[in-house]
C-alpha cells in the first residue's frame, strides 16, 4: 500500500505548481521515513525518485530552450509519459509487483 502511495504521490506537485520540487521532496519524504520498515517500498521509492529527477532534469533542459517550438512539445509529451507511467507503476504497486520505469536515469543506488 505504501508503495502505491509513493508512485502517486508526484501527483502533489501538480496540485501545488508553487512548489517546483514537490514531484521529488513529497515521495523522498515517505522513502526516507518508511524505506528500513518495508523492503518493497524501499525499492519502489527509489525507483520514483529516480525517475522523477530524470523527468526534472528533461522538462528543465527543455525549459532552458523554451524559445524554441520543439522542446515545447518535448516537455508536453514528457508530461504526458509521466502521468501515464506514475499510473502504470501505481497500479503494478498496488498489485504488489515491482514496476521499473523506462527511460529512467538510476542515480539512487
Amino acid at each position: 500500500m505504501m508503495a502505491l502511495i509513493c508512485h502517486l504521490l508526484p501527483f502533489a506537485g501538480c496540485l501545488m505548481p508553487n512548489v517546483p520540487v514537490l514531484n521529488i521532496v513529497a515521495p523522498l519524504v515517505l522513502w526516507l521515513i518508511k524505506k528500513d520498515d518495508m523492503p518493497f517500498l524501499k525499492d519502489q521509492g527509489r525507483e520514483v525518485l529516480n525517475f522523477q529527477i530524470t523527468v526534472s532534469i528533461a522538462v528543465f533542459l527543455c525549459m532552458l530552450t523554451f524559445w524554441l517550438i520543439l522542446p515545447i512539445l518535448i516537455a508536453i509529451a514528457i508530461g504526458i509519459a509521466a502521468i501515464v507511467l506514475m499510473i502504470l507503476g501505481a497500479i503494478k504497486a498496488s498489485d504488489g509487483v515491482a514496476y521499473r520505469y523506462p527511460f529512467s536515469l538510476r542515480l539512487i543506488k
